[in-house]
This record gives structure tokens, sequence and C-alpha cells, in this order.
């Protein structure tokens, strides 16, 4: 199958074009699950750094109480609910994390995606009920009319703190270290990401400058021996040598010049091979009578 050389061009520009466009869809895969893997990580970091607010929050929740026990101040029950709400500003944004770690609702169709979705909103539940019971203690406190004096206050004070130490040790902590672990996957994931990104880089263009030098070199070298070879026939025509033949098979318009110049030449040597033509170039007809 004979090609032109301008289809021979094109076809080695399209061979080295291919590996550059595979690799860049490859190289776009693993940009894209870089991303995710980091924006899962920034997520899931965001998300302990609130559960480790939560804690400290609750913590500051409960001196209210404890303080008006020793002091009797009604105002600590203004300052218990002011921390309150501090401690409910929270839910929104550990809600809200979660969902832009998953990155589209839809997403929860999938089961593990799903139950992992259920899992947070029996934690977020369970603290919530936590909160509530603090609040109900906190407030058989603040009605105590002589809390210094009361030894109830103490127990039920005692009773708050407990319920604080479940919420906080066991719920939030326990939630804390498993996004921990997902935090370490996530990084893990992200650095595989990379390297295979680097590696897929690397060695791609490797592969792409290759291509390029060999099908420089191989054409450049293909046309330049045929070129060569026109030349050194066309000398051999020059010095006189019609019988001299050239033989080309590129199947390209290589081909069909050195099959023009075969023709010519034959043409050539029949002419001045007849004894007639011969005698006459001799004595110089030929050049009279052109």
């Amino acid at each position: 199958m004979s090609f032109k050389i301008r289809t021979k061009l094109i076809i080695a520009f399209l061979t080295v074009l291919l590996p550059v466009l595979v690799l860049f869809v490859f190289n776009t895969f693993q940009l894209l699950a870089l991303r995710k893997s980091v924006q899962q990580s920034e997520g899931i970091a965001n998300q302990i750094s609130c559960l480790s607010d939560l804690s400290l929050s609750i913590d500051k929740m409960l001196m209210p109480a404890n303080d008006y026990l020793i002091t009797g101040d009604i105002r600590e029950r203004e300052s218990f609910y002011k921390h309150l709400a501090e401690v409910e500003d929270h839910f929104p944004n550990l809600s809200e994390l979660r969902i832009c770690q998953w990155g589209a609702i839809d997403k929860m169709l999938v089961p593990e995606i799903k139950e992992d979705w259920l899992e947070e909103m029996r934690f977020l539940k369970r603290v919530r009920d936590g909160l509530e019971k603090i609040k109900g203690k906190a407030e058989d406190i603040f009605l105590l009319k002589n809390p210094t004096s009361d030894a109830s206050g103490v127990r039920l004070m005692i009773e708050m703190d407990a319920i604080a130490h479940e919420v906080i040790t066991k719920d939030i902590e326990d939630h804390k270290k498993a996004d921990a672990k997902k935090l370490t996957s996530a990084i893990l994931t992200a650095e595989r990401a990379q390297e295979r990104y680097f590696v897929i880089r690397t060695v791609g263009y490797s592969i792409v400058v290759a291509l390029g030098v060999f099908f420089a070199i191989f054409y450049s070298r293909l046309f330049v021996v045929q070129i060569k070879k026109l030349q050194h026939w066309a000398d051999a025509i020059a010095g006189g040598d019609f019988k001299s033949r050239i033989d080309i098979k590129t199947g390209d318009e290589l081909e069909q010049l050195a099959n023009r110049m075969n023709e010519m030449a034959e043409k050539l040597d029949n002419f001045y091979g007849t004894p007639e033509n011969q005698v006459r170039e001799r004595t110089g007809e030929l050049r009279e009578e052109s």
C-alpha cells in the first residue's frame, strides 16, 4: 500500500500525538483522584477539629453549674445557656462537613456511604441526647434555692459530669479516632495518586520524546538516502551513462519521480544508442541543429 510523503508525515505526527493524548487522559484521572483525596482529607481534618472544639465547649458548659453550687450566683444560669448555644452551633458545621466530604447527597445511595451517613446521624443524636440530659441536670441545679448548702446539688453535678464524660470520652473521642483512621487512609490515597501522576508523566513524556526522536531519525534517513540515490543517478546521467537506472521503492512521490527518471534515461539511451545519432553527436551536428 503506497502512501504520499505528506501522509507518512501525518501518520508519524499522529503516532507521536496518540501517546500524548493517552498521557493527558491518565494524568487527568490521577489529578481528579488526587484532588478528591485532598478534599476528603481536608474535610476529615476539619471535622476532627470541629469535634475537638465541641469537646472543649461541652467542658466549658459544665463550669457555670459548678460555679453556681459554689457561689449561688443565679447569673451563672445565663452563662450556662450561652455556652450551650455555642455547643449547638457546632452541629450544623459537623453535618455540613460530612456532606461536603462525600461531595453530593446522591452518593448516599451507595450502601457504604448510606451506612456511614446513618452512623453519623446516630452519633449526632447521641450527643444531642446527652446534651439534653446535661441541660436537665443543670436546670435542676439552678432551681436549688440554697445551692451552697444543698447536698442534692453535689449529686446532680456528679451525674451531669458523668453524662458529659460519657458524651465526650465515649462518643466524641471514639468518633475522632475513627475519623483519624479515615484521614490516614485519605492521605495515603492522595500520596499514591500523586506518585502515580509523576510516574505516568515521567514515563509518558519519555516515550513521547523517544518516539519523536525515532521518527525524526527514521524519516530523515529514509528521505536522505533516496535523495542521495537520485543525486548519484543524476551525476551518472550527466556523465553520459544513459543505461544507469535508479531503484527506489518508497511508495510515494520519490518512487514516482524515480520511475519518471528511469523512463527519461531509457529514452535518452534509445536516442543516443543508434549509430546515426552517435555519428551526429561526434560531428557536432546535433548541437548545430539545436
